[in-house]
């Protein structure tokens, strides 16, 4: 659900192709505002999206109202200033979701505060897990904790630190909510990225789980080192690997992986046993040594908001392929 809004860039060869969106709410605090895509693309002088407010009712036919702001991004755009538009949100239908907000753009090398609301108080949480994607690979993204508590069964807050070349121009990180309450759609923002004055100088050793978290018991799972400086250039190394904690029945496949020519190294991870566990998997590269963390989940069922399945099947069968024949 949301509300549709249309930005129109008038003049020819005004060298307009993408817009940021943003949200003034004033005073207010308690409402958070999110876009289905961010940026966007101009086409025929045109771009739309979709915005959607979550936060406690508003009651008795109150009015809230926000700027919303369309800002051009390419730097040899004619059109300096942003366009805007006043509007007042109502009450709509009880909507259920998590809401993420924090410093848009994210400077670079500095740590932020990320906050995670819940939509609709009645939907029972305890847990959010954090992710990431940037659009650009050479990012690494860092969150300090990875899983943080839910407060009052309201908001949760993290730190994101962002790492990479330090002329993100056009980047965008993709950051992910998750509620441990499965019924909850997971929250999603894009944000984008600021240079900073200069490169800080050392590496960054980050660790991922790419099945996500929390993951399933019995079964291996794929996990993901990135070895990086922090402007983003892949280190060569061995990565020692090892649950800090020990946890019984938690173990890894790998005690030491070597990184590739892109800084990344692979292992697996499993829980063999009944109920649930709770791993720290702590990675260490380098003489000083670089050291990255991650929390990894473990239950005998996990199931995702809106997940679905896919298959897949062979026309020519499974076995006695010929070698080099599509």
């Amino acid at each position: 659900m949301g509300d549709l809004l249309t930005a129109t860039v008038t003049g020819n060869d005004c060298g307009v192709t993408q817009l940021r969106w943003s949200v003034d709410k004033g005073v207010d605090t308690a409402h958070e505002f999110g876009f289905s895509q961010n940026p966007t693309t101009v086409t025929g002088g045109v771009s739309s999206v979709t915005i959607t407010g979550t936060g406690p009712n508003l009651q008795n036919g109150a009015k809230l109202p926000v700027a919303v702001y369309a800002t051009p991004l390419d730097e040899g755009s004619k059109v300096k200033q942003p366009g805007s538009l006043a509007l007042d949100f109502v009450q709509g239908s009880v909507q259920h979701g998590i809401g993420i907000t924090g410093t848009d753009p994210i400077p670079l090398y500095a740590a932020q505060t990320l906050t995670a609301t819940n939509a609709n108080p009645s939907d029972q949480m305890s847990d959010i897990y954090w992710s990431a994607v940037p659009s650009d690979p050479r990012y690494t993204v860092v969150f300090n904790p990875d899983t943080s508590p839910v407060v009052n069964n309201t908001t949760s807050s993290t730190q994101v630190t962002v790492y990479g070349p330090n002329s993100p121009g056009n980047v965008t990180v993709s950051v992910y909510a998750r509620s441990d309450n499965s019924s909850v759609p997971i929250g999603e923002k894009d944000f984008g990225l600021t240079a900073a004055g200069s490169v800080p100088a050392g590496k960054v050793l980050s660790v991922i789980s790419l099945d996500g978290d929390p993951v399933t018991a019995n079964t291996p799972h794929l996990l993901q080192a990135s070895y990086r400086t922090m402007g983003g250039l892949a280190t060569s190394g061995t990565v020692t690997w090892t649950i800090d904690p020990p946890v019984a029945g938690v173990s890894l496949g790998l005690s030491s992986t070597t990184t590739d020519a892109y800084g990344m190294s692979t292992n697996s991870i499993e829980y063999t046993g009944s109920g649930t566990a709770t791993a720290t998997v702590k990675v260490s590269a380098g003489t000083t040594p670089d050291i990255g963390t991650l929390q990894v989940d473990f239950a005998q069922t996990v199931t995702l908001p809106g997940a679905g399945t896919m298959t897949l099947t062979s026309t020519d069968g499974t076995d006695n392929l010929t070698e080099g024949q599509p």
